[in-house]
């Protein structure tokens, strides 16, 4: 079972999603959601497989992350 994590204002998200976003970031990899709701990750070169499976079944929790962090990352 995953556990999830409460941030700030009462947002809960998977705790292997949010470990996988840090893993990403620590990468310098970005994450933004596109003008149709897509989530956009890169730059691809940096991802390894394991990252795109893991983004794969991680998608929506990683959207609402980046949501929550108000869409921040808006080069790739």
């Amino acid at each position: 079972m995953n556990r999830c994590v409460v941030l700030s204002g009462g947002i809960s998200v998977l705790a292997d999603a949010l470990v996988l976003a840090w893993d990403l970031e620590a990468k310098d990899v970005s994450m933004l959601i596109d003008e149709t709701g897509a989530l956009q990750v890169g730059p691809v070169g940096r991802l390894t497989p394991a990252d795109i499976v893991a983004i794969k079944a991680n998608r929506e929790e990683l959207k609402r992350i980046v949501v929550y962090c108000g869409n921040p990352w808006k080069v790739m």
